[in-house]
């Protein structure tokens, strides 16, 4: 059997109970603890900063998309152009063409000015993601940059 169908047969068995029927109990990729025994993340409260007319992130929300194939040019889908981006007393504030990001952040995670010229200016794909266990930032850019943030909460704003 050649390792690629071999590791094929292993995933399909990884998810089989014992007698190999479909497990019914998901697991969490990251430490094989069923999603029942995860606790769930809330987001923190609104930090100050945070216009009461941002509204807060309830869904995984993808804002653009970058298609990198091998050999082509990256094709940008509905990026925006990333303006600012500054963290100040626990708020990460991201300003785009199209709307502004704000979210809870212990702002010694954040880039510095050095790394902030990878990003700002470029156009960009941002995923917010509020899975139930965690709420994160990735940015994108056209170029290749990436930064994750695993932040507190996520609150947006259309321009």
């Amino acid at each position: 059997m050649g390792i690629g169908l071999a590791a094929i047969v292993l995933l399909l068995l990884a998810g089989c109970s014992n007698d190999g029927s479909p497990s019914n109990g998901a697991v969490s990729p990251d430490n094989d603890t069923p999603d029942a025994a995860i606790t769930p993340v809330t987001p923190v409260p609104q930090p100050p900063g945070v216009p009461d007319t941002a509204a807060p992130l309830l869904t995984t929300a993808q804002l653009g998309r970058i298609n990198r194939r091998a050999g082509e040019a990256p094709e940008p889908i509905a990026t925006r152009d990333l303006n600012d981006a500054a963290c100040q007393d626990g708020l990460l504030t991201i300003e785009t063409s199209s709307e502004t990001i704000y979210a809870a952040l212990d702002c010694s995670s954040f880039w510095d000015e050095a790394i902030a010229a990878s990003f700002l200016g470029q156009p960009a794909a941002i995923t917010l993601e509020a899975s139930g266990t965690r709420f994160r930032v990735l940015i994108e850019t056209l170029d290749g940059a990436q930064a994750e943030f695993t932040v507190g909460g996520v609150w947006l704003q259309p321009v």
